[in-house]
């Protein structure tokens, strides 16, 4: 995946295509927060994202392992401080979150893979588990997965994701 150009012209265009393709289809369009494994541009994500949301005036898709990429590209190991720059996002504006398996490159421990295999990194899970109760207009929680994952490894991150969803209090819309 590419990581988009952060600015204000960039943030600009995205809006304007995104009401242009939500007239056409005459359906609501999720913008994605995207996966950041380097990032160009003057503005940082939550502000693009922000412009990006308001401006177009759709939803977002909350990407808890793109989240997470963002924050160690920008040198943040620290959850907590994760947790906290979600509050920076138009948090109302949620209606989706995807949650999957990843890795942390070993060369580059700045670099996370959201490769939706594997196990789902405890980080992420805690980055789930904060934004559920923070997104107000939540409607649907994604588990995405590889077919690279065996039967039980899919069934341990779904009971996972399960029970941290359960406990943060989100019931079905």
């Amino acid at each position: 995946f590419l990581s988009p150009l952060l600015d204000e012209d960039s943030a600009f265009y995205t809006a304007k295509k995104i009401k242009e393709m939500s007239a056409i289809l005459e359906r609501p369009f999720l913008a994605e927060v995207p996966s950041c494994n380097w990032q160009i541009g003057s503005m940082n994500l939550y502000e693009f994202m922000s412009r990006v949301v308001l401006e177009s005036d759709c939803g977002m898709l909350f990407d808890c392992g793109h989240h997470y990429s963002y924050n160690i590209l920008h040198d943040v190991s620290d959850v907590d401080q994760m947790i906290e720059n979600l509050d920076l996002l138009p948090l109302d504006r949620i209606i989706e979150i995807h949650v999957s398996g990843g890795q942390v490159n070993a060369d580059h421990p700045w670099r996370y893979m959201d490769t939706h295999f594997g196990s789902i990194l405890s980080p992420v899970l805690r980055i789930l588990s904060a934004t559920v109760p923070r997104a107000p207009n939540l409607r649907a929680i994604t588990f995405e997965f590889s077919s690279r994952n065996s039967s039980d490894q899919i069934v341990r991150n779904l009971n996972l994701v399960s029970e941290i969803v359960r406990d943060a209090g989100f019931e079905r819309p």
